[in-house]
């Protein structure tokens, strides 16, 4: 059952670049079979999973073996993002499909503000 999340959350939108970054993987890499988060209701665990493969591959691998306060910060940031997108998923009853409405809803109005 879909639990709507508080209005005072803030879980994920204060992590919308690392959540955009995150679609556009799932859009452009042929090695994922989900291209949307909605892909994943039926099994948000493979979201999760999926993410920490993400972070590890694409983010550790870069960002790893720097010592500069930019790459800690970058890490930093997408492990809170994980956490958060998994409390994320525990408020709400698990229904990832939220993801894709925060991108579009932060795409229109970005596109008001134009």
């Amino acid at each position: 059952e879909y639990r709507q999340l508080p209005d005072d959350s803030q879980y994920i939108e204060k992590f919308y670049n690392e959540l955009s970054t995150f679609h556009d993987e799932l859009k452009g890499n042929t090695g994922i079979p989900q291209s949307s988060f909605s892909e994943f209701e039926d099994n948000p665990n493979a979201l999760i999973a999926t993410l920490e493969d993400f972070i590890q591959d694409k983010i550790l691998s870069v960002y790893g073996g720097r010592v500069d306060s930019g790459a800690k910060v970058v890490i930093q940031r997408y492990g809170e993002f994980l956490h958060n997108v998994k409390t994320t998923l525990i408020l709400n009853g698990g229904h990832p499909f939220i993801f894709d409405v925060l991108i579009q809803n932060k795409q229109l109005f970005d596109g008001f503000d134009k």
